[in-house]
């Protein structure tokens, strides 16, 4: 069955995919310490290639195909790190909030990620994925099953999550400086469960299931990062017309836009350019609680799928021997970083921000 998470992690050193863009850091003391540096995945396994990089921790397909170009290795695999983490998740902006197009959006992804899922739609599910993210059939074969999709995120591992950004710096405002009382009050609203409850239980009763017409009059702009096989359901949710059976029409009364990481897209959402969209679930925590950005979590996309890969040609075989490295990921406090912070701290390489 496609989907079902492996979850293999290649630790490459460039934090590459999903965030905040800024300056390389150091972490750590002179023996132990990890250069990180920032960048778009589509760049890491260039960046590797040309010596910029001892390795990076990205999301799929880009570990794939640094591994089958013969660039980089698998060093660790991220279940045996961050077991069960949230990826990507589905997110809206509440200001204007238009609650059919929400729960449009909501059966769209849950239909597509159960079609991802079926075994019967094995080809088409690699046909679509290779047309998504420019791959070819071996390389998304390989990373479509290191991603395992879901529905909606656990709200367990999203609330440790929220904990380590937390105990890392990374989040400077609390929830206390959002009015809310207390955690359970911030996660009740962050994490909308409604959509997918209704959905979820309708469709146990009839698979045929179809919500409300959303109205020609409405207007969602839904954004994804481009070439992620982690939102692959979007790009399905529109090839097989989920999106347009709920009245969702594509460049009528919905407009698809591609961006290159989640940090792009977040500030999109800052300035009204979208109103829903598929972003790292710490991207969107992030800016959720550090600049009262008004959204909040629909749904969910992936866990796992995200991996350590070093140079092939380097003696990195051990977490330990990243010390003195080079990693790039897509965004500080994104899920990458989280893990290869996670990892660090269990093989004894402090990360401390220089």
């Amino acid at each position: 069955m496609l989907g079902k998470g492996k979850a293999l992690i290649p630790l490459l050193v460039v934090v590459a995919a999903g965030g905040f863009f800024l300056k390389s850091v150091v972490y750590g003391n002179a023996d132990k310490s990890i250069h990180i540096v920032q960048a778009d995945p589509v760049e890491m396994e260039g960046m590797m290639k040309n010596g910029k990089i001892d390795g990076f921790v990205a999301a799929e397909p880009f570990n794939t195909q640094a591994v089958e170009d013969g660039l980089g290795k698998y060093l660790h695999e991220s279940s045996a790190v961050m077991r069960g983490y949230p990826g990507s998740v589905l997110a809206v902006s509440t200001e204007n909030a238009d609650s059919d197009a929400e729960l449009a959006l909501v059966w769209a992804h849950v239909k597509a990620t159960q079609f991802i899922k079926s075994s019967s739609n094995h080809d088409k599910v690699l046909k679509y994925a290779m047309q998504f993210s420019g791959k070819n059939r071996e390389v998304v074969e390989k990373a479509v099953e290191n991603i395992e999709y879901v529905n909606f995120p656990e709200e367990k591992n999203l609330r440790d999550y929220y904990d380590e950004l937390s105990q890392t710096g990374m989040l400077t405002k609390n929830i206390g400086d959002r009015n809310y009382a207390n955690r359970d009050s911030f996660f009740k609203a962050f994490l909308y469960k409604k959509y997918i409850h209704i959905i979820e239980q309708k469709l146990l009763e009839d698979p045929n299931w179809i919500p409300p017409q959303v109205s020609s009059n409405s207007r969602v702009s839904l954004g994804y990062l481009d070439s992620d096989l982690h939102g692959l359901a979007v790009y399905i949710a529109e090839k097989e017309g989920f999106y347009r059976q709920t009245g969702l029409i594509a460049e009528q009364n919905l407009q698809l836009k591609s961006y290159h990481n989640s940090a792009e897209l977040m500030e999109a959402f800052a300035a009204h350019e979208v109103t829903a969209g598929y972003v790292g679930s710490a991207t969107a925590m992030l800016k959720r609680v550090n600049d009262n950005l008004p959204i909040n979590i629909l749904a969910g996309a992936n866990n796992a799928g995200s991996a350590f890969v070093v140079k092939a040609d380097e003696r990195i075989d051990t977490l330990e021997e990243l010390s003195g490295k080079t990693i790039a990921v897509p965004a500080m406090g994104g899920v990458q970083y989280a893990a290869l912070e996670r990892a660090a701290q269990q093989n004894g390489l402090v990360l401390k921000r220089e």
